[in-house]
C-alpha cells in the first residue's frame, strides 16, 4: 500500500527567526519597470518546495512528531522506515493488517495536521474499503520514479535511448546519465556501455 502526504512541504511552518532567509522581491505594478518604489519584499512562512533543504526539513519535522507519538510504536517505526519525502510505502501480509495500517496512519498524520491521500494497493478488497476521498484515481502511480501497475502488481522501467548517427564516448556518457534507475535493474544491459567508457 502506498500513500501521499497532501501538500507536504506547505504543512511545515518556518520559525519566525528563519523566515528572513526566504525573502524574495515582487513588483507592485508589472507594467512599470523595476525601481525602488515599485519593488516590495516578501518572505515565505512555510517550507519552500524545490530548495535542497526542503526534503530534510519535511523529514525532520515528521520524524520529530512521530517520536512524540505515544501508542503503536511498531507502526510508527514502520512509517519512519518507509517514508520517502512525501510518499509512504507500507508492506502488509494480510488484509486485516493493511486496514489497520490505513486507519492508524490516517489518524497519526491527522494529529500532525497532515492529510494522507491517494492510497493505492494491489489488493482490490482493501481498495474497496478505503474511503473514496483517500483513493488515488491512478492505478499505475510512480513509486520513487518507477511506474507500479497495482492491478498486475508489476514494476515498469522505461527509457528511450536516442539513435545517434555517430557513437562517441560523449554520446554514450550522456545516454547512460539520462537513464533513471534508482534500484539498479538496468545495470546488466548498461554494463557494456559503462565498460566502453
Amino acid at each position: 500500500m502506498i500513500a501521499d502526504v497532501e501538500k507536504a512541504f506547505l504543512q511545515v511552518h518556518l520559525q519566525e527567526t528563519d523566515r528572513d532567509a526566504t525573502r524574495f522581491f515582487w513588483l507592485r505594478n508589472h507594467n512599470e519597470s523595476p525601481s525602488q518604489e515599485n519593488i516590495q519584499t516578501f518572505r515565505f512562512t512555510r517550507v519552500t518546495f524545490g530548495l535542497l533543504s526542503s526534503p530534510f526539513l519535511l523529514a525532520a519535522t515528521i520524524c520529530f512528531h512521530l517520536d512524540q507519538y505515544q501508542g503503536n510504536e511498531e507502526l510508527v517505526e514502520a512509517v519512519k522506515e518507509n517514508l520517502y519525502v512525501d510518499n509512504l510505502l507500507l508492506p502488509s501480509d494480510t488484509l486485516d493488517e493493511a486496514m489497520k495500517q490505513y486507519s492508524r496512519t490516517k489518524q497519526i498524520f491527522n494529529e500532525l495536521h497532515m492529510n494522507l491521500r491517494e492510497y493505492v494497493s494491489n489488493n482490490q478488497e482493501l481498495m474497496a474499503k478505503i474511503a473514496d476521498r483517500d483513493k488515488s484515481l491512478d492505478t499505475s502511480p510512480k513509486v520513487l520514479g518507477i511506474v507500479w501497475d497495482s492491478r498486475e502488481d508489476n514494476l515498469h522501467i522505461t527509457c528511450s535511448i536516442p539513435i545517434q548517427a555517430k557513437t562517441t564516448k560523449r554520446t554514450v556518457a550522456s545516454t547512460i546519465a539520462s537513464i533513471y534507475d534508482p534500484v539498479g535493474w538496468m545495470l546488466p544491459p548498461v554494463l557494456k556501455a559503462k565498460i566502453f567508457l
